[in-house]
């Protein structure tokens, strides 16, 4: 678990400083302003902060899967074709995501194909079969309800990390908070692909985390942001502690507050402002001690 925690956090130090190199970053404009048309309507591309962070994201990943399906393959074939699927799955996610950042799909567009890619997730094995509180010790078995809990929870999150990401910095806070409950949780039961991937994330958005300090160099962008829920959504199903139901709760908590926070936030700054007392306004200038009037006489 240390060595994935310090390879993910190598691979985003390393990957992002090429990210923002100046001639990579103004290529990447220019095709941005290509795609969305702003160039053919002479409308200039404001200058921001990358929105490739995501790049990074899926990059750390990806090796860290990797590395363990070679170099540990035990935790691989704990969880069957459970590594596979998520692994496929991800970078699915992020491919939408990268599609939405360059040329924006709309809300229904990009919901359809989450959904699309979430029901493969579910079809491979990956399905929330019991639903329970922490607190109870009976839970309620799902049954044919199962893919459609899934679907829903996959959705959901993927959705929550988007909207929360609309803040800078928060979503790669709470990721990091997320990861590391569940790489703590998955520590008690033995290694697992789940709990190898988790920590390998966390050491990911540590490194992440410094570029993305004010003022930021680098964001998430939709990618990257949807990368980061569907992990969390997808790795708390497959937990390998069979009282899993913790997680789920404390990744349902702590998404659903981010989310709430941004939109709290957000309808603040729509509220009118209403001054404590009138400003006062400036001396009135005397009409015969003007200098128009004066000019006049």
């Amino acid at each position: 678990m240390l060595f994935c925690l310090l390879l993910g956090c190598l691979i985003t130090l390393l990957t992002i400083p090429l990210l923002l190199l100046p001639g990579l970053r103004a290529s990447i404009l220019d095709e941005a302003s290509r795609l969305t048309g702003a160039r053919s309507r002479g409308v200039a591309v404001k200058a921001s902060p990358s929105k490739l962070g995501g790049v990074s994201l899926v990059v750390a990943f990806t090796v860290v899967s990797l590395m363990v399906c070679f170099l540990y393959p035990a935790a691989w074939k704990d969880g069957g074709q459970v590594g596979l699927t998520v692994l496929l799955s991800g970078l699915a996610v992020f491919g939408i995501g990268l599609w939405d950042d360059f040329r924006p799909l709309g809300f229904r567009r990009r919901l359809i194909l989450q959904a699309l890619v979430a029901a493969f997730t579910c079809f491979q094995g990956v399905q929330i079969e019991v639903l329970s509180s922490p607190l109870a010790e009976a839970g309620m078995n799902v049954g044919r309800w199962s893919a459609v809990a899934t679907l829903f929870w996959m959705v959901l999150f993927i959705a929550l990390f988007q909207r929360i990401n609309s803040v800078n910095g928060l979503a790669g806070c709470l990721g990091l908070i997320s990861m590391g409950l569940l790489a703590y949780g998955a520590a008690a039961s033995g290694p697992a692909f789940s709990g190898l991937c988790a920590i390998g994330m966390a050491g990911a958005l540590v490194g992440f985390l410094v570029y993305s300090l004010p003022p930021a160099k680098i964001q998430l962008g939709s990618s990257g942001a949807g990368l980061l829920g569907f992990l969390i959504g997808n790795l708390s199903i497959t937990h390998p502690d069979r009282d899993h139901q913790s997680a789920m709760v404390a990744m349902l908590i702590v998404a659903v507050s981010g989310a709430s926070y941004v939109t709290w936030r957000a309808a603040v700054k729509l509220l009118p402002t209403t001054p404590l007392s009138p400003k006062l306004s400036a001396r009135p200038v005397s009409r015969l001690t003007s200098p128009h009037m004066r000019a006049r006489r």
